[in-house]
C-alpha cells in the first residue's frame, strides 16, 4: 500500500517536472530579467517538492521497516509456540508451490 502511494507520489512529481519544464521553456523565450527570476521561483519549488517527497518516502521506509520487524516477530513467536504445526504449515505451502510451478 505503502508502495503504491509511493509511487502516485513519484508520478505527481514527475508530472510537475514536466509542467515546470514547459513553463521554464515558455518563460525562456520571453526572455530577460522575468525569465530568471521564474527560473528561480521554479528552482525553489521544485527543491521544496524534492524535500517533501524525500520526508514521506523516509516515513515510508521506516513505516515499512516497524511493519516488517512486527512481522517477522510475531512469526517467530508463533513458531516457537507450535513448532510441529508450523513446520507442517511451510511444508504444505512448499508442495503447493512446487506443484503450481511444474505445471508451467
Amino acid at each position: 500500500m505503502a508502495e503504491r502511494d509511493l509511487q502516485k507520489e513519484f508520478d505527481g512529481l514527475r508530472q510537475e517536472l514536466t509542467k515546470l519544464q514547459e513553463d521554464l521553456g515558455r518563460v525562456a523565450e520571453q526572455g530577460g530579467t522575468v525569465a530568471k527570476d521564474a527560473a528561480t521561483v521554479a528552482v525553489e519549488r521544485l527543491e521544496e517538492e524534492a524535500q517533501r517527497l524525500i520526508e514521506k518516502i523516509q516515513d515510508a521506509a521506516e513505516s515499512a521497516a516497524d511493519k516488517g520487524k512486527d512481522v517477522i516477530s510475531d512469526v517467530e513467536r508463533r513458531v516457537e509456540e507450535k513448532p510441529v504445526p508450523s513446520a507442517l504449515t511451510a511444508l504444505g505451502v512448499g508442495l503447493v508451490i512446487g506443484i503450481i510451478l511444474s505445471r508451467r
